[in-house]
């Protein structure tokens, strides 16, 4: 329930954070978008210049909000949008009516899978529409993590980040298994 907001201009970055009602936010659920807007605002407006708004929102999506997988396509009659539509749905755990999602290809017959629940998106949405300030992209922070190495190696990503534990699976620039863990895991879990 940690509202971050950091903000760059001309004269650097600068970043403040403030916890968040339990009555307006759950964990990363938005409860009440018309008090997380107010808050964002305030929150903001000591970053930003004198009655200026910014010119677009970037939201970062924790581990728990978002589905990362990878799936692989064949050659064949069958389109590749019908074959990794069929997979994303035996492979993922919720039905894809409650996500929105994409694929981008990340090497030869291999996709990078991205999902987000419908009802969250639709939140920062409507916190975007309260402030009157558009949305330039909701980020997963943990496809940023592969961005940190030098190639495209595999790597298995570690940390601890607000009191939860973030275990990322990386293999082509992309994240293959993502998961955010209450209890520390030791390295052999």
């Amino acid at each position: 329930n940690i509202l971050k907001v950091s903000y760059c201009g001309p004269d650097g970055c600068a970043g403040f954070s403030q916890e968040i009602s339990q009555d307006i936010v759950s964990d990363s659920k938005i409860l009440n978008p018309e008090l997380f807007a107010r808050k964002l605002i305030e929150l903001s407006s000591s970053l930003l210049p004198l009655k200026k708004k910014p010119d677009a929102l970037t939201f970062i999506v924790p581990p728990e909000n978002v589905l990362l997988a990878f799936h692989s396509v064949s050659k064949g009659e069958t389109p590749v949008q019908d074959q990794l539509c069929a997979e994303a749905s035996s492979k993922i755990n919720v039905p894809l009516e409650s996500l929105y999602f994409t694929h981008f290809k990340i090497a030869p017959f291999v996709y990078q899978f991205i999902g987000v629940d419908k009802d969250y998106l639709e939140s920062l949405v409507k916190v975007s529409n309260l402030w009157g300030v558009p949305i330039r992209s909701v980020v997963p922070w943990v496809l940023l993590l592969p961005k940190t190495l030098p190639d495209s190696s595999p790597s298995i990503f570690v940390g601890n980040f607000d009191d939860k534990y973030i275990v990322a699976l990386s293999e082509l620039n992309g994240i293959y298994f993502s998961a955010s863990y209450d209890e520390e895991k030791t390295e052999a879990e």
